[in-house]
């Protein structure tokens, strides 16, 4: 009799022991499994190619960020996208030797060459062959270099692709004529797997769609299916898409699942608010998830701790910002395994970063200074030094933006962190003259007025200023008035509404 997929649930229970006993911010059981396709940290590198391209982000502040001149970036991302250097036969040559070879392994040899291909340095690293992430870079950003592929390199890349996919799917009929269950999924998950890496984001969800359609599959299985699903989704920028299949992922997991995949559920969720910009809460998912990170296919760890930092740091009193940012335990914990998250001391970075593979060093000294600036921000916040503050927020701007999930919002997270600041300042005074706050903040008096204006008017200040005389005063509102006031407002509004429908009843 073929073995039931069900059984995968007591290989994930068996794995809840193991995977405790790993250090905070390693990939746990489930995360080792996941496929490493689409690479998240590619995507972060396309974004920033294209920030400096569109003139969002300066050369200079590129460079400073990403340690490397963006122009070879650019040449380092087209690399990976198309044939890593090789020409186009033998790239589809060593790629099908490797397919090849695959069909005639067993399941054990192939998680050994994946484990293998994760271990792979920058320099070595697997190109993508992917035609149509090429073409749209080619075509977004007008890359024309002589060594460039043609569109008939990448109709032949095209034509491969279709070849190994249906090589893939006669496994698949292959597994359900001679096999089991099990092999069934690990079939379909080749084909997902592969168009996730090589093809477009519509053949890879068709792909993961058919997996997750599959009978008597596992609550674990088929969750790990949707959250690839959602990376796919994300990688290509559908964060609609993405939102849609982590609500499935919900209801699966509302059925039951490890304690392990509902955390990495959690840090998906947490990232699908940043992108929805429901940073409220995001906030509250990133820094409870701190303890508990193992999606080191998603994110770097310390990129996680970066966005608890600036999400938190909007919704946190200022008590809360001391205790949960600055001396949380959470964050102090990870300094143990990063250093440099707290004490920032370069003698030990230097010792952290040495002992990581080029990619990995590269994107944690990006998270890192980006960290730093974070950690910069909440100490001055807290202890009012609001001239550097300002600074530390000029020093922020160009970080932001080199970030994919949040340089769509970075206008907006700026802007927050300015009202912030204001609030704060004018909570200790009842009135106090702008060429005093000027000061303070180290701006000048004009553009303080312009910003405090701003700010005013849309509601976000409870302030009123006095031009004739250059004084700000606060307008304190009694919240417990307020809160009746509105309680009376609703009110008359539910009994008018309550008369309407008695009058529709009648009639």
């Amino acid at each position: 009799m073929a073995p039931s997929m069900e059984i995968d649930d007591n290989v994930d229970k068996k794995s809840k022991s193991t995977t405790a006993a790993k250090k905070v911010g390693t990939p746990s059981a489930s995360s080792e499994e996941a496929s490493p396709h689409p690479d998240m940290s590619l995507a972060q590198d396309i974004h920033r190619v294209m920030m400096v391209h569109s003139s969002t982000l300066s050369v200079e502040d590129a460079t400073a960020i990403i340690g490397m001149d963006p122009a070879a970036l650019l040449d380092k991302v087209i690399s990976r996208v198309g044939t890593g250097g090789k020409s186009v036969e033998e790239a589809i040559k060593e790629n099908e030797a490797k397919y090849n070879k695959t069909e005639e392994d067993s399941t054990e040899d192939k998680k050994k060459d994946e484990e293998e291909d994760s271990d792979k340095t920058e320099e070595i690293v697997e190109p993508l062959l992917n035609a149509a992430l090429y073409r749209h870079l080619q075509s977004t950003l007008g890359y024309n270099k002589s060594d460039a592929l043609s569109e008939v390199n990448l109709t032949a890349i095209d034509a491969h692709h279709e070849a190994i996919i249906k090589i893939l799917r006669e496994n698949i009929t292959k597994a359900k004529d001679e096999a089991g269950d099990m092999e069934v999924l690990h079939a379909h998950m080749d084909v997902a797997r592969y168009c996730a890496k090589c093809t477009t984001k519509e053949m890879a969800l068709s792909a993961y769609e058919e997996v997750v359609a599959l009978p008597k599959l596992s609550i674990g299985k088929k969750l790990d299916a949707y959250l690839e699903m959602t990376r796919v989704c994300s990688f290509w920028g559908d964060w609609k898409s993405m939102n849609e299949t982590l609500t499935k992922a919900a209801k699966v997991i509302g059925k039951g699942g490890d304690w392990d995949r509902r955390n990495r559920l959690k840090a998906y969720q947490a990232m699908s608010y940043l992108c929805s910009r429901d940073l409220k809460s995001a906030s509250t998912l990133l820094v409870e998830g701190i303890a508990t990170f193992s999606c080191a296919e998603l994110c770097e760890y310390s990129e996680f701790i970066m966005y608890a930092i600036v999400t938190n740091l909007l919704y946190l009193k200022r008590t809360e910002v001391k205790k949960s940012i600055i001396d949380g335990s959470e964050i102090l914990q990870v300094s143990k395994d990063i250093p440099v998250v707290v004490s920032f001391d370069a003698i030990v970075a230097v010792v952290v970063l040495d002992v990581l593979s080029p990619v990995d060093r590269r994107q944690l000294t990006i998270n890192l200074l980006l960290i730093d600036t974070q950690m910069q921000l909440a100490n001055t916040l807290y202890e009012c030094d609001y001239k550097a503050y300002l600074h530390t927020l000029v020093d922020l701007q160009p970080h932001l933006v080199a970030n994919r999930y949040l340089q769509p919002h970075a206008g907006y997270i700026l802007r927050e962190l300015h009202v912030l600041a204001f609030q704060q300042f004018l909570d200790s005074y009842q009135s106090v003259t702008l060429e005093s706050m000027a000061t303070s903040f180290g701006v000048g008096v004009e553009f303080l007025d312009l910003q405090l204006s701003r700010f005013i008017a849309a509601g976000r200040l409870t302030a009123k200023i006095d031009k004739y005389g250059g004084v700000v005063e606060t307008n304190r509102p009694d919240w417990k008035n307020a809160r009746y006031q509105e309680m009376i407002q609703k009110g008359d509004l539910l009994l008018n509404r309550i008369q309407k429908l008695g009058r529709v009843v009648d009639l």
